[in-house]
């Protein structure tokens, strides 16, 4: 999915007043949760993502289809919250909160994670 593919995405399910600029920042926020806490842990070598900006539309975000709906439930999430709507923003992070659980599940099973180092005395 495309950073345009997403905000397109988040804008017609549920409109708002945030600008583009407020939702690739979002975006860029969660890659960089993404990779921190799930890429970076295992081998497989991810490189450090630039920061996006309202130019780079056509970006590929990181996480593949079919768990790409993790963009959706966080942006909306974010409208949520920042309107105040405390009902809303609890639902949008449950889903996301299952959508990143069902990525990092299948990255897990797909990668082989890093060992950690053990020192002997």
């Amino acid at each position: 999915m495309t950073i345009s593919e997403a905000i397109t995405n988040i804008n017609s399910v549920k409109p708002n007043a945030y600008t583009a600029a407020e939702k690739v920042a979002w975006l860029y926020t969660l890659d960089l949760l993404v990779k921190k806490n799930i890429l970076d842990m295992y081998t497989e070598e991810v490189e450090d993502i630039e920061e996006y900006t309202t130019a780079d539309q056509t970006a590929e975000l990181l996480v593949p289809a079919p768990w790409d709906k993790i963009y959706e439930h966080y942006m909306a999430g974010e409208i949520d919250r920042l309107n105040g709507e405390t009902d809303l923003y609890n639902n949008d992070t449950v889903l996301f909160n299952r959508a990143m659980a069902d990525f990092r599940n299948a990255y897990n099973r797909a990668h082989e994670h890093k060992r950690a180092a053990v020192m002997l005395i």
